[in-house]
């Protein structure tokens, strides 16, 4: 009787899995077929500078450079590293070359 039982239990842990497993990947597909034109017009401008590094990317900000002191367009990108150290602020030109690379401390002047 026990093993009827126990055997009842683990096919509905089973089902409900399966069931659950079918649900996220019905949403998935969902997802992709809602934001379809989103991801179809999408384009790769330049790489985010860090990925590779471990930086997570918290901020993006654009600035429109100033034509009269003949200061450029500019693309800034922040965020903190995976591993503790200091965070980072990247300069960049308009086709994504690093112009500078910013590494932030603490308050105390310590990383």
């Amino acid at each position: 009787m026990k093993k009827k039982a126990l055997k009842i239990t683990l096919s509905i842990l089973a089902g409900i899995v399966l069931g659950l497993a079918v649900i996220l990947a019905l949403v998935k597909v969902g997802e992709r077929l809602f934001f379809a034109p989103y991801y179809f017009n999408a384009t790769t401008e330049f790489q985010v500078p860090g990925l590779a590094d471990g930086l997570v990317q918290q901020g993006f900000d654009y600035y429109e450079g100033n034509p009269d002191t003949e200061d450029d367009d500019r693309f800034l990108v922040s965020g903190y590293m995976n591993d503790g150290s200091e965070s980072r602020i990247y300069v960049l030109d308009k086709n994504g070359k690093v112009l500078s690379k910013t590494k932030l401390k603490d308050k105390d002047a310590t990383t």
